[in-house]
């Protein structure tokens, strides 16, 4: 140990430099002993730093402290118990400058390295934690929340800590209250807090990791617990934790133990002014109950019966519990709630079984009764619109199918619940469902989301039996009937474009078709499309005839010149769909409309044309629009989407 430096003492003054290194401070332990129940075994103090020290005219002490410190294999034991409290290898504060008054704080940096603490439950039921502290033979009155409120905010000193880091944490629980006793381990604890501050204004960033009984834990957000009013915003969730282990809890409280199950829960509490906010999302696979346990305290409830309700048919309980109140309320216990909730939840299942399924499928609770008129079996009217309500929830879910079938990438579970209209929360719950069934995959590196393997498989399955023709055909019947259109379909054949399909309308147009017709490629808005949109070296030798034939296609306003086939295919392009005036028929005007297939080449084309002066001919008029929307359809169904993927 070394000190340097001047000192005074009327009045007192310290001017010191501290280096300190492994100094035992177990004699200072009976500084502390009437206020805790804790009996240090080992401690070690170390420093580097400079402190002053000044006496004020008002008996103050002012001056502060720079410097490090290190507070080095601690070991505490519980008085009461006579176990291991508390002990690390390292509590180390990096970069401190604190002055003593008016007081004020800043670190730099606070990393405490492989710790261990027990939390213990005695058979009385009171845990270690309330006891380490002595308490007083006297209690003040509580203050009323607005005191306190006031107190708080007054009190709070200029506190900042850049950086506390944690490492290789040990949290052991044994509850000695429950028969047969239970415990718990809370292992590779560590992380970071980022940003501690008394600032109200500030929020210090949490990531935190862990393990409980082997199954992964984490933590995350932001907190404030240094202003006056707790401000946290935490998520924290547990994967596969076993069931098992709790069967002395179930065993007591619900009167029967654990075989064998897993629990998953995403937990998020938001507190600010004092107001809590929470949801709780408990996930129960496979839960399967033992033998039953005499217990006093086990619930009347027929548990099985509820177990089988509430689980779907993979065998999962999936429970939300949103909660909010008032840190005031004096009658608010967050954990009180949970356990109502649900309890509620059980109960609700067993009294109300055919509600909740009603709910499950989105029904509600129309599914909760069905009403018969006297001495009849027969389902009345009103059941029948009952029965052929759709399930609800599986047209929301599929939301999330449509939103990823048109993403061309794998999306965060943020934005696709945002597209799809609903919140993280509830689209978490349908894609868990989802992947389950193999309709959606998640990159276990990004967590990103992704149609499923069982997704392609239902896609090939469905254009190995659509039939685009008759498709086609079904749409054109109504197109025509509605606009009384003399429509078609072709297709590319041997010879070039063929017409397959012909429909007259109630005014037939003067045009001398029949079906198994080929098109010319320059002079039909059939042709003009086919040979716009299918690959040239399909068409090249029919478009070279053509322009040699000029005799057999001298039509006004054909092209003549391959530039000119160039510009005109490339119209249609722009267009997206062919039309002649008259071309290839004088007064017969004509649209032609691509569909395309599920590999984004030309399937077919759909006709449609009239007579000049009783055809709308414009591009964005009725006809053309009413053409384009059925050919957009037929291509969905084929397969196509236009957003690349």
């Amino acid at each position: 140990m070394s000190v340097n430096g001047t000192v005074g003492f009327f009045p007192l003054h310290a001017d010191l430099a501290l280096d300190i290194k492994g100094v035992d401070i177990l004699p200072l332990q009976p500084l502390l002993a009437h206020k805790i129940n804790l009996r240090v075994t080992n401690a070690n103090l170390s420093s580097n730093g400079r402190i002053k020290l000044d006496a004020a005219g008002d008996g103050t002490l002012q001056g502060g402290f720079k410097g490090d410190a290190t507070l080095g294999d601690l070991a505490t034991v519980d008085k009461a118990g006579g176990n291991d409290f508390l002990r690390w290898k390292s509590l180390h504060a990096a970069g401190m400058d604190v002055r003593f008054a008016p007081f004020g704080m800043s670190i730099e940096q606070v990393a405490l390295a492989d710790f261990f603490a027990r939390i213990t439950i005695a058979p009385t039921g009171r845990i270690n934690l309330q006891d380490i502290v002595h308490s007083e033979t006297s209690q003040p009155a509580p203050a009323s929340p607005s005191a306190r409120r006031q107190a708080d905010q007054t009190r709070m000193p200029p506190i900042v800590i850049k950086r506390v880091s944690l490492q290789g944490g040990r949290i052991r629980f044994t509850d000695n209250f429950i028969k047969p006793n239970y415990s718990a381990s809370l292992s590779q604890f560590g992380g970071v807090l980022s940003g501690l501050s008394s600032d109200p204004s500030t929020r210090a960033d949490v990531d935190l990791r862990g393990e409980v009984n082997s199954a992964p834990l984490s933590v995350s957000g932001k907190i404030n617990p240094l202003q006056g009013d707790l401000f946290l915003d935490l998520k924290a969730n547990v994967r596969g934790m076993e069931l098992a282990p709790l069967s002395a809890y179930s065993g007591k409280y619900v009167g029967y133990g654990i075989e064998k199950g897993k629990l998953s829960f995403e937990v998020g509490y938001r507190v600010d002014k004092r107001q809590l906010t929470a949801e709780n999302r408990l996930v129960l696979d496979q839960l399967t109950f033992g033998d039953k346990i005499d217990s006093p305290h086990a619930t009347s409830l027929p548990v099985h019966f509820a177990v089988a309700l509430l689980a779907d048919r993979n065998g999962v309980i999936d429970i939300n519990l949103p909660i909010a109140g008032s840190l005031d309320d004096p009658e608010f216990s967050i954990g009180a709630i949970v356990f109502k909730l649900v309890g509620n939840a059980i109960a609700k299942a067993v009294t109300q079984p055919f509600a909740m399924l009603g709910k499950l499928f989105g029904g509600g609770a129309e599914l909760s009764s069905m009403t018969f008129e006297p001495g009849r079996a027969v389902v009345p009217a009103s059941g029948e619109e009952k029965l052929r309500s759709g399930i609800q929830s599986i047209e929301v879910g599929f939301r999330l199918l449509d939103v990823l079938t048109h993403e061309p990438r794998a999306m965060m579970l943020r934005d696709l619940a945002q597209r799809a209209g609903m919140s993280p929360a509830k689209a978490h719950r349908y894609l868990v469902s989802f992947q389950r069934l193999g309709v959606v995959a998640q990159d276990p590196l990004t967590g990103r989301y992704e149609l499923g393997g069982f997704a392609l498989q239902l896609g090939l399955a469905r254009l190995a039996r659509v039939d685009g023709v008759k498709l086609a055909r079904i749409a054109l019947a109504e197109l025509r009937d509605r606009l009384d259109l003399t429509v078609g379909i072709a297709v590319w054949g041997n010879q070039g474009p063929t017409v397959v399909h012909w429909m007259e309308s109630s005014y037939p147009a003067k045009a001398s078709l029949k079906l198994g017709d080929v098109m010319p490629m320059l002079s039909s808005a059939t042709g003009l499309l086919f040979a716009a949109y299918l690959p040239r070296s399909k068409t090249a030798a029919m478009i070279a005839r053509e322009l040699a034939d000029t005799q057999r296609w001298a039509a006004a306003n054909s092209p003549r010149t391959p530039d000119d086939v160039e510009r005109v295919l490339e119209d249609v392009r722009a267009h997206g769909s062919a039309r002649v005036e008259g071309m290839l028929l004088p007064t017969i005007h004509a649209f032609c409309t691509p569909v395309f297939d599920s590999t984004g080449d030309l399937a077919l084309g759909l006709i449609a044309l009239g007579h000049e002066g009783a055809f709308d001919i414009a591009w964005g008029g009725e006809v053309d629009t009413a053409l384009r929307d059925c050919a957009q359809k037929l291509s969905y169904e084929l397969g196509y989407s236009p957003t690349p993927r």
